[in-house]
């Protein structure tokens, strides 16, 4: 009789969408895979420390890796310059920093910045929303030049996405998906919707419609397939350097599970979705509270020294 509940049980939470599963033990295999072969993981950068994910064969852990840079917040790591881009933490110092060994190669002194910067290809430029304490402006800034050139794209523009050859901007703006060309210093509509991201390989754009839905769309907006179900998840789609999975932070199922069992609203489910099959699953769980937006994916440099904390 309790088996026959249990089996009810579970099959009603899987009915009404309210459990995430875990990733297939073949999506953990080729995500261990590529983390050894490319150095690719999911993580964030807080203070002076690298929190990333370590994939193993059926489950994935964080772990912390001590940086040598200065403490600072809402940062970067772009995986193919080796340089972190970010704020410095002292609050009489809110310049935005580009730091590579250690050491700060460009400074853009008069912006404040308030979201983590989108950096471009190679680092050449970046996307920022911030704070031009000169003009006294908020927007959202392409910087150039290491950090003496500042231009303002929207005054209202969010969630930038670069291009593959770094001269158009992604961005949302009034529930309208825009491109900003940066030779022609102009902005266009390509679609309506919000938390737009381009893939790496340049082919295609992800975005939220208006019902609630992720879909594909081809570089110029035309929509090719749906997704997911956006009601749940939290946040845009983030690409994988090679263009073959997206992870994205949705809210737990009701059951719970990982360290958040015990507190079932609080769970937030990472997930991973392989694009080729639409294949996806949960790959690790943090509770309401953890800074879920900030996680993305990430390659790290072959010739970065990172020593493990924890």
């Amino acid at each position: 009789m309790k088996r026959v509940i249990a089996a009810s049980l579970l099959m009603e939470c899987l009915i009404m969408s309210g459990c995430s599963r875990p990733a297939p033990r073949g999506l953990f295999d080729e995500l261990s895979r590529q983390q050894k072969e490319e150095r690719v993981t999911i993580g964030w950068i807080d203070g002076q420390q690298l929190e990333a994910l370590h994939f193993g064969s059926t489950e994935a852990e964080m772990h912390d890796y001590l940086l040598a840079t200065p403490s600072l917040f809402a940062a970067t790591l772009d995986g193919d310059s080796g340089t972190i881009f970010g704020t410095l933490s002292d609050p009489k110092q809110n310049a935005l920093i580009a730091v590579h060994d250690g050491t700060i190669v460009w400074r853009a002194a008069s912006l404040a910045v308030q979201q983590n910067p989108v950096v471009a290809p190679m680092g050449k430029r970046l996307a920022v929303y911030g704070r031009d304490e000169k003009e006294n402006v908020d927007g959202l800034y392409v910087v150039e030049d290491q950090g003496q050139k500042i231009t303002l794209v929207s005054r209202h523009g969010q969630g930038a996405s670069w291009s593959p050859d770094g001269m158009k901007l992604l961005y949302g703006e009034s529930d309208r998906i825009m491109t900003y060309d940066l030779q022609t210093k102009k902005s266009v509509q390509i679609a309506q919707g919000a938390l737009a991201t381009w893939s790496p390989d340049g082919k295609w754009i992800t975005y939220r419609t208006r019902d609630e839905k992720f879909v594909l769309a081809d570089a110029t907006g035309k929509v090719q397939r749906t997704l997911l179900d956006g009601k749940d998840i939290l946040g845009s789609l983030s690409w994988s350097p090679g263009s073959q999975f997206l992870m994205y932070v949705a809210r737990a199922g009701a059951w719970g599970f990982g360290p958040c069992a015990r507190y079932l609203a609080d769970g937030r489910d990472v997930m991973v979705y392989r694009l080729r099959d639409a294949q996806k699953g949960r790959v690790f769980q943090v509770c309401d509270g953890y800074p879920y937006w900030q996680l993305g994916w990430i390659r790290i440099p072959s010739n970065m020294p990172l020593t493990l904390t924890r």
